[in-house]
């Protein structure tokens, strides 16, 4: 028999083999619950991991809802397109017990990620500070192309006079 399921999530992006739901499931963070508590062994490293697994697909959703480009041009390819199908399918699915793979423990991750405000949350601190750093590197291209832009409109408002 072979084992494994087929998942339907991208390789890499906190793919599970115990069910489609698993690995994405979110319990409520409170500060001084778990994480440092001490002691765990090899447990500590499954958590560690899940945790890891949590904080690649909250970037590798924010790729997804962001990227614009076709799935030749986009380095993630049908990843990509799987995960903009599932973006797609988030922002209008109301169903709390929906079928969708990988829709409501997306949901519940990312609900947890909108409203932690845990300075010490192991899966959102570290992704936070990632968007920060990616975000203040970003503006001076965005800058450029609304400069740009608005040459553009003010040369076309000068033609029409």
């Amino acid at each position: 028999g072979s084992s494994g399921g087929g998942n339907a999530a991208p390789v890499g992006y906190g793919v599970s083999t115990s069910g489609p739901q698993s690995m994405m499931s979110v319990p409520p963070l409170q500060p001084g619950s778990g994480a440092d508590a001490g002691g765990g062994g090899a447990f500590e490293d499954t958590k560690d991991v899940h945790v890891m697994k949590q904080q690649r697909w909250l970037l590798f959703l924010r790729h997804c809802a962001k990227c614009r480009m076709s799935e030749k041009e986009c380095s993630l390819k049908q990843q990509c397109r799987f995960g903009k199908q599932l973006w797609s399918h988030i922002l209008h699915c109301a169903n709390p017990e929906c079928e969708f793979p990988r829709c409501t423990s997306s949901k519940e991750l990312l609900k947890h990620h909108q409203k932690c405000t845990s300075l010490e949350c192991k899966i959102c601190v570290p992704v936070k500070e990632y968007v920060k750093k990616t975000r203040q590197a970003q503006p001076q291209q965005q800058n450029n192309s609304n400069i740009l832009a608005m040459q553009q409109q003010q040369q076309q408002h000068l033609a029409q006079q």
